[in-house]
């Protein structure tokens, strides 16, 4: 999948492949430079989403599916820096967001505004009609040794009618620069 690693406007290039039982994940900048990191997830299958900005600096973060489940993908992003192809942390655990819906809940992810961070949306229904939950905003932070992702607000956030609606699906989708589908 491409991604501007380094910032010069040239698309470089995200790879993840599985050796020997572990899945990896590779940046490769301009076809010369490269690194390599093992990703951590659930599986089965894992998968190189693309590039997108979520902070404000020139480069894009390279997002992967590091998971999937019956009605759901997880993914999560790296930032390469310092030569390295870094996981983003939260926490201190680099995390697996949910992407995905069903008749008792939606979760989703997007970027804010380009460079502002991302909103996690988290809700819940017990009749399949009402959702109602949180949008989770969070900046990312490149101060420490290891990128990670900082807590900002928590706003409540309901969705009233079929789930099938656009608001519905905007609660329920990944969304982040040119990035909306997930492999």
């Amino acid at each position: 999948a491409p991604v501007d690693f380094d910032g010069d406007g040239t698309p470089d290039v995200l790879s993840v492949y599985q050796i020997a039982g572990s899945w990896h994940a590779r940046g490769a900048i301009a076809g010369a430079g490269f690194d390599d990191q093992v990703i951590v997830g659930s599986g089965p299958a894992m998968a190189a989403v693309g590039g997108a900005k979520v902070d404000g600096d020139a480069t894009e973060e390279a997002w992967v599916k590091v998971g999937s489940g019956a009605s759901t993908d997880l993914i999560s992003f790296y930032v390469f820096r310092n030569c390295q192809l870094q996981r983003v942390t939260l926490n201190g655990v680099p995390p697996a967001f949910p992407i995905g819906a069903s008749l008792t809940y939606a979760e989703g992810l997007a970027c804010v505004t380009p460079g502002a961070g991302i909103t996690v949306f988290t809700v819940g229904s017990s009749d399949g009609t009402t959702y109602t939950g949180y949008a989770s905003t969070f900046t990312l932070d490149l101060s420490g040794a290891a990128p990670a992702l900082a807590a900002g607000t928590s706003t409540p956030v309901s969705e009233n009618g079929s789930s099938v609606g656009p608001a519905f699906e905007a609660l329920s989708k990944f969304s982040c620069g040119n990035l909306s589908t997930i492999p």
